[in-house]
């Protein structure tokens, strides 16, 4: 039975930690459509992501409004800081 908490324990802490780097992630980094569009999908083609991703964005007009604010464009290839942290707290971290 200790050792059930003792691991469920660690899971936390790792989520803790991965979630801190994740802030760190979103301050001071810009990413390529197609590589944040592969941490929401990591599992299928880079093609099939931008699109999933792409359809993602688009098919919420409110975060477009928000990402337009950070003077975002349907077409941009990168997203700042600022546009990850919107996307973030949108679809919450692509653990």
């Amino acid at each position: 039975m200790n050792r059930k908490k003792l691991v469920s324990t660690n899971y936390i802490k790792e989520r803790q930690i991965c979630f801190e780097d994740y802030k760190i992630f979103i301050q001071r980094r810009v990413y390529g459509f197609n590589e944040l569009a592969q941490l929401y999908f990591p599992h299928i083609s880079k093609a099939s992501a931008s699109r999933m991703f792409s359809h993602w964005i688009n098919s919420c007009p409110q975060l477009v409004e928000k990402l337009e604010e950070t003077n975002w464009k349907k077409r941009s290839k990168y997203f700042t800081p600022k546009q990850v942290k919107v996307l973030v707290g949108h679809f919450d971290a692509p653990f």
